[in-house]
């Protein structure tokens, strides 16, 4: 990590399992000063952080804005992002949940992955937020015959166009989610990548750019061997900035988070350390599947008139377009 950063976050999508890991990652490093979460109900940070989230909700570190979505508009909506350096949204929706609230199932879906994406976008940009890291999908193309890639592709190019100083579009393939179990976890953590690995990703490229944003480019499309490369860049620093702050490591680390950036950004190989440290087989490959195949998507936070414990998980995949996934 780097040091002498003090950096506030606004997360939607924190009753996910990327968004929950997020949460975490971003509170664990002392990087952060002030983490805010955007969301229909509260959520819980994982226990593997090790975390008191009592203790850091009652000093103010971290708060949860608990909203009604279709009640947000520009002036309202804003005001959660005052103050914030950067933006982290890992929404998304499910046909299954989809087609439980009335209405078209398609409109239902665009209400979260499409207009509520690209709303809080905006508000965050109005806010003054500079850096916007959004988790879509592999494959995400406005122009694919598919209707979730064409949504997630649309979805992208419009919070470009919000003109961030910085944009992140994460575009990963399988994920393994956080807390899984059975045949799902079974495959997708042999083919996927873990969603504590992406948010630790999604935490370090924030870091990175805060330090120095001069190097890096407007827009990023992250795909899988990107984003491996940031976790294998960010694991092999020296440590936690929290050990280092003050310290001639710490100024070792800042050197090597701005070096490693020329990686994170042209890298085309996934970064073997990494999947090798943490047992992972990703390849190219994978990326390369036939067709627009999409992968069981991340998917973190329903409409704001879904039930209580619906929490969203997977999406369909474009082969099949109307068929549902298994939830991962």
């Amino acid at each position: 990590m780097a040091s002498g950063l003090s950096l506030r976050a606004v997360v939607v999508g924190a009753t996910g399992a990327t968004g929950q890991c997020l949460v975490g990652e971003l509170l664990k490093a002392k990087t952060f000063e002030k983490v805010v979460v955007i969301g229909r109900r509260k959520m819980l940070v994982p226990e593997m952080y090790g975390l008191d989230q009592e203790a850091l909700e009652k000093s103010n570190r971290f708060e949860q804005h608990i909203v009604n979505f279709d009640e947000l508009n520009e002036e309202n909506g804003k005001a959660h992002f005052e103050g914030a350096d950067v933006f982290f949204c890992c929404l998304g929706t499910t046909k299954a949940i989809a087609s439980r609230l009335p209405g078209d199932w398609k409109e239902n879906f665009r209400k979260v992955d499409y207009h509520l994406v690209v709303n809080l976008s905006r508000y965050a940009k109005s806010a003054g937020v500079k850096h916007v890291s959004v988790v879509s999908s592999m494959g995400a193309n406005e122009s694919s015959m598919f209707f979730y890639l064409r949504s997630k592709g649309e979805s992208d190019r419009d919070v470009v166009a919000c003109e961030f100083d910085r944009a992140s579009i994460y575009r990963p393939g399988s994920l393994c989610r956080y807390g899984t179990s059975g045949l799902a976890h079974f495959v997708t953590q042999f083919i996927g990548l873990r969603t504590e690995k992406l948010a630790q990703a999604m935490r370090a490229e924030s870091e990175n750019f805060a330090l120095d944003s001069s190097k890096f480019n407007k827009v990023e499309y992250l795909a899988s061997s990107h984003i491996y490369a940031l976790i294998s860049a960010d694991e092999a620093k020296a440590g936690p900035v929290a050990e280092a702050q003050g310290s001639d490591a710490a100024a070792s680390a800042e050197s090597s988070v701005t070096t490693n950036n020329q990686v994170e950004a042209k890298t085309e190989e996934p970064a073997a350390g990494a999947a090798a440290s943490e047992g992972e087989t990703k390849t190219e490959e994978t990326e390369k599947m036939s067709g627009e195949k999409t992968a069981i998507e991340e998917t973190t936070e329903e409409t704001p008139e879904a039930k209580e414990g619906e929490e969203e998980t997977t999406e369909e995949t474009p082969a099949a377009k109307t068929e549902e996934t298994p939830e991962a």
